[in-house]
């Protein structure tokens, strides 16, 4: 029996924009009290009619052009209009939602993952506009509603199924959070609900010559991208162990709604899943149907970045960096733009390596591994020239430009400073490292004794010595003069 999983994903993106999608109201809730970013137009009163927000469709067809492999706008609907899905639920204030079924305004487009060395495309069927709906409290006895992210504008990203594993789907989703940094048109925090994942799943299973696809289920209720992996491959495991056991194959009604429950690791039945009828899908009266130009595109993608991929190419090409270090230096815009900045003045890869070890050690460890947390205008391209240049001078040890490097970005304060103060300069006065290589020695007895069975036992040594002298000893000085004390 061969089973291949079928996975698809669908992406809500809540654009970030001053007001709601189709009110007045600020759209900047996160945090604030229940129902306290509502109007008559977002609860849904009647009377109250809707007016789109034009940034929200502007920044839209940023992320369209985005997809477009050509970056030219081909799958940009010019004619689009919404449409009402109409079902009852608490945090659904009209009893539908305005949304985009017949007419998306993205129509296609393509994501290029890396997986495991090797490039695969995931299409993209297509990315509509919406509205969110509002957020249900569970208590222990009741549902409360807070109306506040009611009507946010939200882009719904959906895939092909092109993806057979959670591991596919992960990196798929991570390389869309990370177009969406870049384009700046939203946070793509999935654990503050402005990216939700969707994954679509079912399995293909071939057996003694049959093809058989068991039911769909679509899994919400993901908290995180490690969770979107976890997820899919315990539903796979699920529908698979199920189809041993029943039998039962795709149809036109058995699709299923699931929810995940994280601190038990597997999928639950919310509900058996609305077919496109059930919704009852027809188009918007209260909005005119929305018609684009060339003109009008062209303005937009003049605001379109250089993307992560092309600014991956760009530091191999031009800073010479391994693909390695391109790829961790532009996982987040800010962290690329900063790095960016900090080698303008670099005159060799070398020094951009310098730079490039400095941003994935020192720099990032201080921020938690947060590569988002770093800042260009912390950064000034000649305290890392002069940096570089003063290591390379031995100066100053790489230890302490290191160090320094740290301090500066940390202080905003020129390197040259914090050398001079700190008394950091490298020590390169014979007398003064024979000093300390006597003290080495002195303090290591057991040492000595491994340096006689074993030469190369002397980096133990040297690293004492570098320790005392808090990393301002010339390490190659230091070296020698531990070699001729051990030897005499």
């Amino acid at each position: 029996m061969k089973i291949t999983p079928i996975i698809g994903l669908e992406i809500h993106i809540q654009i970030k924009t001053k007001t709601k999608a189709f009110c007045p109201c600020s759209a900047d809730y996160f945090a604030d009290p229940p129902n306290t970013h509502t109007c008559p137009v977002c609860l849904g009163l009647p009377g109250a009619l809707p007016t789109l927000n034009e940034e929200f469709v502007r920044r839209a067809i940023l992320v369209g052009l985005a997809l477009d492999p050509t970056h030219t706008g081909k799958n940009i609907n010019f004619k689009n209009h919404f449409d009402r899905k109409n079902y009852f639920y608490p945090d659904l204030p009209k009893g539908y939602q305005i949304s985009q079924f017949y007419k998306p305004l993205i129509k296609g487009g393509e994501v290029k993952i890396d997986l495991n060395g090797k490039e695969k495309i995931i299409r993209i069927a297509e990315a509509h506009l919406e509205e969110d709906a509002a957020k249900s409290l569970h208590e222990k006895d009741c549902t409360l509603v807070d109306f506040n992210k009611a009507a946010v504008p939200l882009l719904e990203i959906v895939s092909y199924p092109d993806m057979q594993s959670g591991q596919e789907a992960h990196i798929y989703a991570q390389k869309v959070q990370q177009l969406i940094r870049y384009l700046a048109v939203s946070d793509a925090n999935i654990e503050e609900g402005s990216m939700r994942c969707e994954p679509t799943v079912n399995v293909k299973i071939e057996e003694n010559g049959k093809t058989f696809y068991t039911p769909l289920a679509e899994i919400k209720n993901i908290a995180s991208l490690k969770a979107v992996e976890q997820a899919i491959d315990f539903e796979v495991a699920r529908q698979a162990a199920l189809w041993q056991e029943t039998g039962e194959v795709k149809s036109s009604t058995n699709k299923s709604t699931r929810g995940w429950d994280a601190d038990k690791g597997e999928t639950f039945l919310q509900r058996e899943k609305e077919g496109s009828a059930d919704y009852r899908y027809f188009p918007e009266p209260d909005i005119p149907p929305l018609n684009l130009d060339k003109k009008t595109i062209a303005e937009i993608k003049k605001d379109l970045p250089e993307l992560p991929d092309q600014k991956k190419e760009k530091f191999m090409k031009i800073f010479g960096l391994s693909l390695y270090d391109a790829t961790l230096l532009t996982q987040e815009h800010s962290a690329a733009l900063a790095f960016e900045k900090a080698v303008a003045h670099s005159s060799s890869p070398k020094q951009a390596k310098f730079i490039a070890n400095f941003f994935a050690g020192k720099l990032i460890s201080s921020l938690g591994t947060n590569w988002q947390a770093i800042r260009a205008d912390r950064i000034n391209p000649d305290h890392y020239t002069y940096l570089y240049q003063a290591m390379e001078a031995g100066a100053i040890s790489s230890t302490v430009a290191y160090d320094v490097a740290q301090k500066s970005y940390q202080r905003k304060t020129p390197p040259q400073e914090i050398i001079e103060k700190e008394g950091l300069s490298q020590i390169s006065d014979q007398g003064k490292l024979q000093e300390l290589a006597q003290k080495v020695l002195l303090e290591n007895p057991k040492a000595l004794k491994d340096y006689a069975k074993n030469p190369n036992s002397i980096g133990f040594l040297v690293g004492q010595l570098m320790r005392l002298s808090a990393g301002s000893a010339n390490p190659g000085l230091a070296r020698d003069i531990l070699e001729k004390l051990l030897k005499k």
